[in-house]
């Protein structure tokens, strides 16, 4: 997988799965066995809910957040009992599916994903981090137990697109030079084809900005957010485009040059 396809990979795994992903990923400092994580997934998956109930700000997300413990500490008093069965002579019937194979099948898929992603390795010993893991680690999971109070740390625990972008894309451009204005509209002028093609008459304000970070990964250049935003602005004072916001705050590329 080349680094841009990785890029891609990566926020699109930790988007959609970052209350999985990130206590997986807190579990993972040193040498551990596979065993080891089934065992303590859940565990930690409850933690980090109950961390984030601690400053998210909206009551219905926090009411979701309490559901989701509640059905996370059923499997766990589950999990608990089949250990205890497990553990004496008695043959007492399960009840329901058991918890020890849903917790398997809930880790390896996303400890392939993080190893094909380069964030971890396995060896005889188990399951470790990488040099890219543990900077991702340090990023966006161990601020969270560190009771820091800063507004980035809580975007990312809380799913933030724009903050997930920041720290993974930093992570993976941090030794290349930044992207040369005009390859940016080279890349900017692909991208925006494809939307047309595809029939969109808006583009996906944070996907552009995956798609030419990935390039520009693969072209030994760095497209930071921040860049990309520069970037932007300059096209706009040219009118090449204009930015449109959405009632829910999502924001849109409109073109309106000759890409």
């Amino acid at each position: 997988m080349g680094k841009g396809e990785q890029l891609i990979f990566s926020t699109a795994l930790i988007e959609l799965d970052v209350d999985r992903i990130l206590p997986l990923l807190s579990m993972l400092e040193n040498h551990v066995t596979v065993g080891t994580i089934e065992n303590r997934f859940l565990y930690n998956v409850d933690k980090w809910l109950e961390k984030k109930t601690e400053f998210e700000p909206n009551s219905l997300e926090r009411n979701r957040i309490r559901i989701e413990r509640k059905r996370i500490n059923e499997k766990i008093s589950r999990l608990e009992m089949e250990k205890k069965q497990k553990g004496s002579t008695s043959n007492a019937r399960r009840s329901g599916p058991s918890v020890q194979i849903y917790c398997r099948e809930q880790i390896s898929p996303r400890l392939h994903f993080l190893q094909d992603l380069g964030y971890i390795e396995k060896s005889r010993k188990g399951v470790h981090l990488t040099k890219n893991g543990s900077l991702l680690k340090k990023a966006l999971v161990d601020p969270l137990y560190e009771q820091s109070e800063t507004e980035k740390v809580n975007l990312v625990a809380l799913g933030d697109e724009r903050s997930l972008l920041d720290t993974i894309v930093d992570l993976a451009t941090k030794d290349l030079p930044p992207m040369d204005f005009e390859n940016f509209k080279t890349y900017f002028s692909i991208t925006a084809r494809l939307y047309k093609l595809s029939g969109a008459i808006l583009l996906n304000y944070f996907n552009t900005f995956k798609s030419i970070a990935s390039r520009a990964i693969d072209a030994s250049e760095a497209l930071t957010l921040e860049h990309f935003e520069n970037c932007l602005l300059r096209l706009s004072e040219q009118r090449e485009m204009t930015i449109s916001t959405a009632g829910r705050g999502t924001k849109y590329i409109r073109i309106r040059g000759g890409f």
